[in-house]
């Protein structure tokens, strides 16, 4: 499992932005009700990236798996998709790259499990320990990369040789939401079933949430929570407004904790039917105090 720990690190410090890709979108799930991207190409030229390649780098992390793998997760990957189908019952879900990799370098560094190849397709799959469900490690060809529990993995795989599709109302979020933000993420699935009972009791009447990142001198972000029904979006709103508002009659001591909340203090909050929106926008210098500490 560490070597697998290693590999799959990539996909963590290769996550700065992604654009919904066609050949990823169609390895997804039909049933997928949870996805998220990044394009690690805009991210990386952007202010806040270059910054955060400067804090990577330093660590040595970067280095130890470029010198390992063969992969320069910064330079290498260039775009990000992640997709489950939220359900509890049968949890696994897909991490899947867009990138240039050195297959067998990278599957050579891997020890713990045995390829095998299907197609295009080279597969290593690790035994989970316990109770946990097996993973699995796979590549089409050298310019996709696939991470995940062994069964998600394998299914993408088969779907890989043909024509695919999600939910169209899901795709056409997606596909908004890919084109507008660096980073971005949507669920259709209620919130109240991936959090814990006392959390997903508060929520329990939201229906699906999506939002984004955009990247530059000014950091952009949104949300939209669906409500079930008009009045519950105005209670989320008004419970949205009550908690900034207490935040700033209890002033955190931290210097990081003050600056946001002084961040979220301008977050603008609406709502329009069953919908609340969320929205903020950061100077960038400021994110980056957030992330340095003092």
């Amino acid at each position: 499992m560490r070597q697998f720990a290693v590999i799959t690190g990539i996909l963590a410090l290769s996550s700065g932005a992604f654009a919904a890709d066609p050949q990823l979108m169609n390895l997804v799930m039909p049933g997928v009700k949870v996805l998220a991207g990044a394009n690690v190409t805009s991210a990386r030229i952007s202010p806040l990236g270059q910054f955060l390649l400067v804090k990577i780098q330093a660590s040595g992390q970067l280095q130890q798996i470029t010198a390992a793998t063969g992969v320069d997760p910064l330079q290498d990957v260039t775009e990000i998709l992640a997709a489950t189908t939220a359900d509890p019952a049968a949890p696994g879900g897909l991490v899947m790259l867009r990138g240039t990799f050195k297959v067998d370098q990278i599957l050579a560094h891997i020890q713990a499990g045995q390829v095998q190849i299907q197609g295009d397709a080279k597969i290593v799959t690790i035994k989970g320990e316990k109770d946990k469900p097996a993973m699995a490690l796979a590549f089409l060809g050298t310019s996709i990369a696939l991470a995940g529990d062994a069964i998600s993995v394998n299914a993408a795989i088969a779907r890989s040789t043909g024509a695919n599709a999600i939910d169209p109302k899901l795709a056409v979020q997606v596909n908004a939401l890919g084109a507008a933000n660096d980073i971005w993420v949507v669920s259709a699935a209620g919130v109240s079933s991936l959090l814990p009972a006392p959390a997903g009791e508060m929520l329990k009447n939201v229906l699906g949430i999506s939002g984004g990142l955009k990247f530059g001198t000014q950091i952009q972000g949104q949300v939209e929570i669906v409500a079930d029904t008009a009045k519950n979006a105005e209670s989320l709103g008004d419970v949205a407004r009550l908690v900034v508002s207490l935040a700033a009659m209890n002033p955190p001591k931290e210097p990081q904790m003050v600056q946001l909340l002084g961040l979220l203090q301008t977050l603008q909050i609406t709502t329009k039917g069953t919908a609340v929106d969320l929205a903020l926008t950061v100077p960038e210098t400021k994110f980056e105090g957030l992330l340095t500490k003092n």
